[in-house]
């Protein structure tokens, strides 16, 4: 089992500024996006219900090189689309309204 940590999008002064909220958010929704995009993609991932900022990956016990670099194209892609918390939110508020507006294609 493999299990990465997502980093709280915001620090320091930006923290201070913002009073902690994107981080709070994010450590309760951010992992749950970016299993929901890999689901997408074609790859199972998990959140713990323990810990909901780490995203759990339990790859098979016998694994090419191209599946595990396939994977690694795709939470690159995942992570980059996603970079910040203002990108996350856009990305689930927008699919949210499609949604409620009856117009989601996914």
């Amino acid at each position: 089992m493999w299990a990465l940590e997502l980093a709280t999008p915001t620090e320091g002064l930006a923290e201070t500024l913002t009073l902690g909220i994107p981080n709070k958010i994010a450590r309760e929704l951010y992992a749950f996006w970016v299993a929901q995009r890999m689901l997408e993609r074609g790859w199972l991932t998990q959140v713990p219900a323990h810990d909901t900022n780490v995203l759990r990956v339990e790859p098979p016990l016998v694994v090419e090189d191209g599946e595990i670099d396939g994977f690694a194209a795709a939470l690159d892609a995942t992570l980059e689309e996603n970079d910040g918390f203002a990108a996350m939110l856009a990305g689930a508020t927008g699919r949210l309204l499609a949604r409620a507006l009856g117009q989601d294609d996914s």
